[in-house]
């Protein structure tokens, strides 16, 4: 075997061995930077149980990925408890609640360009936990799918995005995941919660 052979096959098994971010290419050709943070503004999610709709929940998050590749961060959930009006004509019923790594209320993180993943975990005797999985949609560019399962002494539901997200990366390795502005906006006059 001629050494020039000898480095080809060297050099095919480096790039074999190297981590998948670093063998993932830029749009430009550059190889792409690791995900650093990963923020969630704003999802609504339609949830469901036995086949039912239930009330809705938003969340939003901030994920932060470390140098060694752990990932911190927390995710605020608000859900419509109550479906009603107050005395202005607003949604009464909000319940706000607040999931941390620091606390182990928040744990499971998982993030990349393409996908994440994390549990809430709810405490009390009414607790349970929820998980959440995002991913990049196979079938429309630049949109994503968020699916979401809960288990608690209550029953079990399932959730998923209610409006399209999207995305937008707006420096290398900083990613947000949002729902379009016009998902936002109400049809025919009407308002949807």
């Amino acid at each position: 075997m001629k050494l020039s052979q000898l480095l080809r096959i060297l050099a095919v098994a480096c790039v074999l061995a190297l981590p998948g971010p670093a063998m993932r290419a830029a749009p430009d050709g550059r190889p792409a930077e690791g995900l650093r943070s990963l923020d969630l503004e704003d999802l609504k999610i339609q949830w469901f149980s036995k086949g039912e709709e239930e009330l809705p929940a938003w969340i939003n998050a901030h994920f932060t990925v470390g140098p060694l590749g752990q990932v911190t961060g927390s995710m605020t959930e608000t859900e419509l408890a109550a479906d009603s009006a107050d005395e202005d004509g607003d949604p009464a019923g909000f319940e706000t609640s607040v999931f941390d790594t620091a606390d182990g209320t928040l744990k499971d993180l998982r993030v990349s360009v393409d996908a994440f993943a994390f549990t809430a975990v709810y405490s009390g005797e009414d607790g349970g936990v929820v998980r959440y999985a995002g991913r990049r949609s196979s079938s429309e560019q630049g949109a994503w799918v968020l699916n979401a399962a809960a288990r608690s002494p209550k029953g079990d539901s399932a959730g998923h995005n209610r409006f399209p997200l999207g995305c937008e990366e707006k420096k290398d390795g900083v990613l947000e995941v949002f729902t379009l502005p016009e998902a936002q906006q109400p049809s025919g006059g009407t308002q949807s919660l």
